[in-house]
């Protein structure tokens, strides 16, 4: 689980930053990205606790609001 986060904050990374296109992507992968974060919502949870970082997958939470799904 943890890896597929960090591949899917890496390309939340991209779009946030501008190298992806953000309405390209939220075409393809906002359903699968929002179905997916709201899955492993109680582990980012307890991550953010455990490593007392509020950030943790910030740009996966970021990009979801942005796309507000």
């Amino acid at each position: 689980l943890n890896l597929y986060l960090n591949q899917i904050e890496g390309y939340c990374l991209s779009i946030n930053n501008g190298s992806i296109d953000s309405k390209s992507a939220k075409l393809n992968y906002a359903h699968k990205f929002e179905r997916h974060f709201n899955k492993a919502k109680p582990y980012i949870d307890k991550m953010r606790q455990i490593k007392n970082e509020k950030d943790f997958f910030i740009q996966y939470e970021t990009v979801l609001k942005k796309w507000e799904v």
